[in-house]
C-alpha cells in the first residue's frame, strides 16, 4: 500500500514545545486528535510525536514510535469508535459502524525530559544537501 493510501487509517501529530507542561499533554492531545471530525472518521491510530519529528515523514514518525514508545505505558486502546462500512473491520452490520484504535504516544517522556538521550544523526540541511546532490541514491 503506497504511503499516501495510510492517510485515511493513520494520523500523525506533534506536540509543540509550548504544549508540554505536565505529564500526560501528549496522550490527551492524542485522544482528542482521534475523536475530531478529522482524525475520527475510519481512524485506526494516531501517532503522537515531538516537534524535533518531521510530521509528513512516515520514515521519522515510525522511528519515534519505535525509540521513544514503551508498549506498557504508552498505548491507549479506544473501543467503539465512529467508523465506516469501507472499514473492513467495523462492527458486523445492523450494529453501527465502529472500530477500536489506537493512541501512541510517541514523545520523551515527561519524566525523562532532562536525561532522555538525545537524537544522533546528520541535521536537516545536510540530509537536504546529500539528497539534491545524489537524488538517484537516497530515496525520497
Amino acid at each position: 500500500m503506497p504511503v499516501t493510501d495510510l492517510r485515511e487509517w493513520l494520523s500523525r501529530l506533534d506536540r509543540p514545545e509550548e504544549l508540554r507542561r505536565v505529564s500526560g499533554h501528549s496522550r490527551q492531545a492524542g485522544i482528542v486528535a482521534s475523536q475530531c471530525h478529522g482524525g475520527a472518521y475510519a481512524n485506526k491510530c494516531v501517532i503522537v510525536v515531538d516537534d524535533d519529528v518531521e510530521i509528513t515523514s512516515i520514515n521519522e514518525v515510525l522511528w519515534a514510535a519505535l525509540t521513544r514508545c514503551d508498549p506498557a505505558d504508552d498505548l491507549e486502546i479506544l473501543r467503539k469508535c465512529w467508523s465506516t462500512r469501507l472499514d473492513p473491520t467495523s462492527y458486523p452490520p445492523g450494529k453501527g459502524f465502529f472500530n477500536n484504535r489506537v493512541v501512541i504516544d510517541a514523545c520523551r517522556p515527561w519524566e525523562q525530559r532532562e536525561s532522555f538521550p538525545p537524537v544522533v544523526g546528520p541535521s536537516r540541511e545536510l540530509v537536504a544537501k546529500v539528497k539534491a546532490r545524489w537524488p538517484d541514491l537516497v530515496g525520497p
